[in-house]
């Protein structure tokens, strides 16, 4: 990979993405995740989830383990109206759910799809785990308050 290109796939830069030197990487390394799941960002929160959807595949075919890119094409595939598969591949990922986002997610996700007890139970995970969040946020606040009184 070409040095120049590398400043285009760090986060914060993804509009790069829509100037010419960014649809160059693109179309020089067309398998590289990091690209894929940038573009796939891009593509998505501006509307069209098709192609988000796609560029996630691209990225999770090239790394299975890249978590964001599967939460990436969860949401393509809700925006699209499957909510099964969205289900099916956030499911993959709830184990890094930390403050109970995700879990929130695949709550209303449930809901849509006709899932009254696994949305119930989703919820409440979201909730334990963004409460669990909130106090540890909590205790580190207490911790460096302490520390630099």
């Amino acid at each position: 990979m070409r040095r120049e290109h590398w400043p285009l796939y760090r986060p914060g830069r993804i509009l790069t993405l829509l100037r010419p030197e960014g649809r160059r990487s693109v179309a020089e390394f067309p398998s590289h995740p990091g690209l894929n799941y940038h573009t796939g960002e891009l593509l998505l929160h501006t509307g069209d989830a098709a192609s988000a959807s796609a560029c996630f595949e691209r990225a999770l075919q090239a790394d299975s383990r890249l978590g964001l890119a599967r939460v990436g094409l969860a949401d393509s595939y809700a925006k699209l109206g499957r909510t099964e598969n969205a289900i099916e591949e956030l499911k993959l990922v709830l184990n890094t759910d930390k403050d109970g986002t995700l879990h929130a997610r695949l709550a209303r996700w449930y809901q849509q799809s006709g899932h009254p007890r696994e949305a119930e139970t989703a919820f409440a995970t979201a909730k334990q785990l963004k409460d669990a969040a909130d106090q540890a946020s909590r205790a580190k606040l207490a911790a460096y308050t302490n520390a630099n009184n």
